[in-house]
C-alpha cells in the first residue's frame, strides 16, 4: 500500500493515470477487507459525493470495521488471563482497532469516490476529488505507520521481480509437525507431502523450511512451484 501511494504521483496532469494508481489501491485496500465485506455492505446511495460533510458519511462501512477489528481477539475472555495476559490482549486489541479504522476508512472514501470494481464504477469519475482522496490516503497511511512505530519493517532487498512476491516462513506451514514451539525435535514425525495452497507459499508443509527457526524474508514465484529459483534477501534482523 505504501509503495502504490508512494509511486504515485499526484499532481499529474494525466487523469487516466490518476485514476489507474486509484483503482490499483483500491484493489489492495478490498483485498485486505474481503473477509469482512458482507453482501449487504454498499453506500445507501451509489451517487454519494465525496464533498458531503458529516460524520457519518462512512456509516455504512462500520459493520466491516466491526468485524476486521474483532476478528482474531473477539473470541478471547479477559477473566481468564492473567494480567500479563490482559496488557498484551489490550495491546493487540487497540492496535487492531487503529489499522481497521485506517484501512476501512479508506476503502469506504474510495468506494464514495467511484474507484472500487464492486461498487460505484458505473459512474463518471471526478479526477479533482480522486486526487485529494490519494493525498488523504498517503498522509493516513504515513501517519498509521508512524504510530505503529515499528523499529525494524521486514522487506525484501532488492525489491522482488514482477512475477515474484516477498515471503517470510509463517508457522504453522514449513514448521515442525505437531510443535507449537520453535524447539526443534530429535526425529519429527514425518507427514504426508502436499501441494500448499496459492496464499501460503514455500514448499509443502511436511518439508522444513530451512530458516523455520528465524524467518527471512525471500522472493518466491507468485504460483506453483513457488520456491523453484529462490532469492534470499538481506533483511535487518
Amino acid at each position: 500500500m505504501q509503495y502504490l501511494l508512494n509511486s504515485t504521483n499526484t499532481d499529474s496532469y494525466d487523469p487516466d493515470n490518476v485514476i489507474d494508481y486509484a483503482i490499483k489501491i483500491q484493489v489492495q485496500l478490498r483485498h485486505m477487507l474481503m473477509s469482512y465485506i458482507f453482501f449487504d455492505v454498499m453506500p445507501p446511495s451509489i451517487d454519494a459525493k465525496m464533498k458531503e460533510t458529516g460524520s457519518d458519511v462512512l456509516g455504512w462501512a462500520r459493520p466491516v470495521y466491526r468485524l476486521c477489528a474483532a476478528a482474531h481477539t473477539g473470541m478471547l475472555k479477559d477473566e481468564a488471563m492473567a494480567s500479563s495476559e490482559r496488557l498484551l490482549l489490550d495491546v493487540v486489541r487497540k492496535t487492531t482497532l487503529e489499522i481497521c479504522r485506517v484501512v476501512t476508512t479508506m476503502w469506504g472514501s474510495g468506494v464514495l469516490a467511484g474507484v472500487d470494481q464492486f461498487m460505484g464504477t458505473d459512474k463518471e469519475l471526478d479526477v479533482e476529488a480522486i486526487r485529494n482522496i490519494m493525498k488523504v490516503w498517503k498522509d493516513d497511511v504515513d501517519e498509521l505507520m508512524a504510530w505503529l512505530d515499528g523499529n525494524v519493517w521486514v522487506k525484501c532487498r532488492p525489491a522482488c521481480g514482477p512475477e515474484e512476491m516477498c515471503y517470510l516462513t509463517t508457522w504453522p506451514v514449513n514448521f515442525p509437525p505437531n510443535n507449537r514451539s520453535r524447539v526443534p525435535r530429535p526425529n519429527p514425525v514425518p507427514t504426508a507431502s502436499t501441494t500448499p495452497l496459492p496464499w501460503r507459499g514455500g514448499p509443502p508443509p511436511g518439508k522444513l523450511a530451512k530458516d523455520w527457526q528465524r524467518p527471512q524474508p525471500r522472493c518466491i514465484r507468485r504460483v506453483d512451484p513457488y520456491d523453484s529459483g529462490v532469492r534470499v534477501i538481506a533483511s535487518n534482523f
